[in-house]
């Protein structure tokens, strides 16, 4: 008894556009924009994120010796799913 071998056959289509250096040069500037666009709305949101974590654990600081200073696990814990609910909820959340 043998297996029988199917032939598998992939097709792909490539296709090539040809453009004035004019519409390259606009496509590539606007490419640009929103590339830094992207990158400025990245760092805003990371900073507002650090900010937000900042001011809910400092909130809970165990200072048991002067010279030391500690947020339970169970803080970090809970920012942690407070946000990650905000951001399934509204991803934009933070802009407000």
């Amino acid at each position: 008894m043998a297996f029988q071998q199917h032939k598998i056959s992939h097709v792909a289509q490539i296709g090539i556009s040809v453009e004035t250096n004019d519409t390259v040069l606009t496509q590539s500037q606007l490419l640009s924009t929103e590339i830094a666009k992207n990158q400025t709305q990245f760092v805003e949101y990371a900073q507002k994120m650090l900010q937000s974590f900042l001011n809910y654990s400092t909130s809970f600081v165990i200072t048991p010796t002067p010279n030391e200073a500690y947020v339970p696990m169970k803080v970090v814990e809970e920012w942690y799913k407070n946000f990650e609910r905000k951001l399934s909820l509204n991803p934009y959340f933070w802009k407000d």
